[in-house]
């Protein structure tokens, strides 16, 4: 039981220490990197180097012939090639491939490198075994591979872009370093550079990047911020570095990151991964303003530290910041992003395709999903049925086979299913929703524009809040026993659609939309309800008919108008009603306020 319990608890010690570290991070991305990260935790009893430069060199070194003497194994090709002379060589083909911009070459062109080179190492071999070299580096080193009949290629990026690195400092290539920063494909191997170079060598290249980024050409702008940020990231891997040139790649990062608005955050996110390590990890030291630009930067630059670094806002409090992370679905994996990033908190997320649907059962179960044309006509048949709790479905016009499923009970196989919406769907549409046992909540607003008899017989009795949009008439709300808020044109309520509001439920809340108030005057009956609220878009409001509303405690009216000042005469005996106006000149207040 001892054992096990501390093999998990140095499990959960690597992943923290991996999730802890971007460079770690990118390295365990890849499945046989991940590998080799376990093997140098292992190896180590438990420590993995933190810093950039140690970590590769710590797995290089592993990888270059540790494994093959612990294991008591000999040398090919009658050849002994130390560690730093297999650095030495694979540094030549690194730097080969970064300089002529390729991730592969042909092993012709590998050998004739190690050719140039094994006259200045004579304890290797002569010029003539050059072949028998590269045989030995692929075969025994670790780091090299063959993707394909005579070609190589590193085993991850990452190798390549150090080795490379460290070519470029010891051939003092600061100006191919700095001519090329503004290439992504770059970018890696300068940051690494500074961890290979001396501090006076740091500082040459830190000044010819800070020199490249005020040079006044076309994109002056965006060239500027890109460099600046590169200059940041490889702050990190300066030992020792000028005082004055740290102070000034600080402050003019201080100036991006991080993006206050987000044309800022938009414009930063073309400067690529380089961003990613410098924006904030502390995400209580943002404000509310900034939180949402740190979002949408993030996600623009995509990949998967962007997932990872995203990661950190689920669940976030903010609306606008869960709005981000929703709209960020499309530029990432489905299935990781929402096991990562939706998988916890209210999300309002669009299903636009098969493969968020099928992710959507781990997205978080107070999730609300939209589907809406072709798309969501797609993808309704591949939700999860027992896991979607919130839906809402947009039909439109030129689409008729989203109503159709619709209308053909489709709805019926979501077991879990507590809220929905349908929007641009009518009456006729919902003669199935009675069979949703589990639905509290259904807003409607229906395709047509004028007045249509809504049946409550055909919605689940156990129903708690219901919005008729349009100009839809309900009937029969004495049904549905449960109901304690309604949502409706009232304008469109005949006497007998009065009627039936009136001998619903008693209601916690009435929301009413008015744009004849003339009408409401005439047709209104008092209805059961403690609050009523009421949007006023088709004249003056008059509150005599209110005295009437004997249950109603709260009045809150929205109205287009100018409030006149005698609007509460009519109201002195009752002293138990609260009411609030709001009009164009002003908010006026009777009455004491109920006790919540």
């Amino acid at each position: 039981m001892r054992e096990e319990a501390d093999r998990i608890q140095a499990e959960l010690l690597l992943l923290d220490t991996v999730f802890s570290n971007p460079d770690l991070a990118r390295l365990a991305m890849n499945p046989l990197m991940c590998a080799l990260v376990c093997a140098l935790n292992h190896a180590r009893r438990g420590y993995v180097p933190g810093g950039r430069k140690e970590l590769y060199s710590a797995a290089l070194s592993m990888l270059l012939g540790r494994r093959d003497r612990e294991r008591g194994m000999g040398s090919p090709e009658s050849l002994s090639i130390g560690e730093g002379q297999q650095i030495a060589l694979l540094q030549k083909i690194a730097y080969y491939l970064v300089v002529n911009g390729e991730t592969e070459t042909e092993q012709d062109t590998a050998i004739r490198l190690i050719r140039d080179v094994l006259p200045d190492m004579p304890s290797v071999a002569g010029p003539e075994r050059a072949i028998g070299v590269l045989r030995y580096l692929l075969r025994r080193s670790g780091v090299l591979r063959e993707p394909g009949a005579g070609l190589l290629d590193f085993i991850h990026r990452t190798f390549q872009d150090y080795l490379a690195a460290k070519e470029a400092v010891e051939r003092r290539d600061f100006g191919l370093l700095a001519r090329n920063a503004e290439d992504d494909q770059w970018h890696d191997v300068i940051r690494m550079a500074f961890g290979h170079a001396s501090p006076i060598e740091c500082a040459l290249l830190l000044e010819k990047l800070l020199q490249r980024a005020d040079a006044r050409r076309p994109g002056r702008r965006s060239r500027q911020q890109r460099l600046t940020l590169l200059a940041a990231s490889c702050l990190e891997h300066t030992v020792e570095l000028d005082g004055s040139l740290r102070r000034e790649v600080k402050r003019r990062t201080e100036e991006l990151i991080p993006p206050g608005t987000m044309e800022d955050a938009e414009q930063l996110a073309k400067s690529g991964s380089v961003l990613l390590g410098l924006l904030p990890q502390n995400l209580a030291s943002l404000n509310a303003e900034t939180v949402p630009c740190v979002v949408r930067a993030a996600s623009l630059v995509g990949g998967d530290l962007a997932l990872h670094y995203l990661g950190k806002f689920s669940g976030h409090r903010l609306l606008s910041v869960r709005a981000e992370l929703a709209a960020a679905w499309d530029r990432f994996d489905s299935e990781e992003y929402a096991r990562t990033v939706l998988c916890d908190g209210f999300f309002i997320v669009d299903v636009k395709s098969v493969e968020q649907a099928m992710a959507a059962q781990y997205v978080s179960k107070d999730a609300t999903f939209r589907l809406y044309g072709l798309a969501g006509e797609t993808a309704l048949g591949y939700l999860p049925v027992d896991h979607v709790r919130k839906l809402h479905l947009t039909h439109t016009e030129e689409l008729d086979e989203l109503h159709h499923k619709v209308a053909d009970g489709q709805l019926g196989r979501f077991r879990a299913l507590q809220e929905l919406h349908l929007i641009g769907f009518g009456p006729s549409d919902c003669a199935e929703l009675r069979g949703l046992g589990t639905l509290r909540r259904l807003s409607l607003a229906p395709r047509e524009a004028t007045g249509n008899i809504f049946k409550s017989s055909f919605l689940p009795q156990q129903l708690f809040y219901l919005d008729v949009g349009g100009s839809m008439v309900p009937t029969g709300l004495e049904m549905l026993t449960s109901l304690r808020e309604v949502s409706l044109n009232g304008s469109c309520l005949t006497p007998d659609g009065w009627a039936a509001l009136a001998a619903a439920a008693p209601l916690d809340r009435l929301n009413l939309r008015l744009n004849s108030v003339s009408e409401f005057m005439s047709h209104s009956r008092p209805v059961k309800a403690l609050a009523v609220t009421m949007n006023v878009t088709g004249g003056p409001i008059e509150l005599d008919v209110f005295r009437e509303w004997e249950v109603t405690r709260q009045l809150i009216v929205h109205c287009s108008d100018d409030v006149r000042p005698d609007i509460f005469d009519n109201l002195n005996d009752r002293n138990d009603l609260y009411v609030e106006i709001t009009g164009k000149n002003g908010t006026f207040v009777w009455g004491e306020p109920p006790l919540r």
